[in-house]
């Protein structure tokens, strides 16, 4: 059975009605495009989820060398709880991004200022090396993921710019339909599908998908 929409090109009645050839391949394009920018805006909410695991690997590996710095900052200022407070010994990790970049930062200036001391506790070069590596990925990754989410939105207000367009043309053709087909209610119903209604809209910070039925 023909979808409703290729039945279109088989009713010249249509014509009579309003509904023109060009009217017919302009509702094709706009099927196509929608579909092209569904594509478009899938590929990029998995490219902000590989971003966000990125991300979730250089935290933790942030986390495993400031631990190892404290641990080697609790050795070496046993009992000095103003200097161990200084290195935040016993302090909690964060998981976001935000705070990780700062506690890297933070944790730069220490290493510097008190190099000589920390390298009596096996600090060493590769542990700085580590140290700028993990705060120079994660300051690029965020900044990569913060364009790919407005890229996002973006190409999700295009879609269903689009959707909101595809939706007018069948309305109106199925409306022409209406006139002309009256007398012939079979073909009549293969116009009547109504494209079913999109689950409610979700903020695409969450990165979560839900593709809209084009018909």
């Amino acid at each position: 059975m023909f979808c409703w929409w290729q039945r279109i090109s088989n009713q010249p009645e249509l014509t009579g009605v309003g509904s023109t050839e060009a009217e017919t391949r302009q509702l094709s394009a706009a099927k196509a495009s929608l579909n092209e920018k569904e594509l478009a805006h899938e590929a990029m909410v998995n490219h902000v989820h590989l971003l966000t695991n990125d991300q979730n690997v250089l935290i933790a590996q942030s986390w495993n060398v400031i631990g190892k710095i404290r641990s080697a900052a609790k050795v070496q200022f046993f009992r000095d709880k103003l200097m161990q407070k200084e290195f935040h010994v016993g302090g909690k990790t964060q998981q976001k991004v935000a705070g990780t970049t700062a506690e890297l930062s933070y944790m730069k200036g220490l290493t510097t200022k008190y190099a000589t001391q920390l390298a009596a506790r096996g600090i060493g070069a590769a542990d700085i090396t580590e140290l700028n590596v993990c705060y120079d990925g994660l300051q690029a990754k965020d900044a990569e993921q913060e364009n790919a989410k407005k890229l996002q939105v973006t190409l999700r207000n295009e879609r269903d710019a689009l959707l909101k367009d595809l939706k007018d043309m069948k309305s109106k053709i199925r409306g022409s339909a209406a006139i002309c087909l009256r007398g012939n209610p079979d073909i009549l119903n293969e116009f009547k599908t109504i494209i079913r209604k999109k689950s409610a809209k979700k903020s695409d910070t969450d990165t979560s998908t839900e593709t809209p039925t084009a018909g």
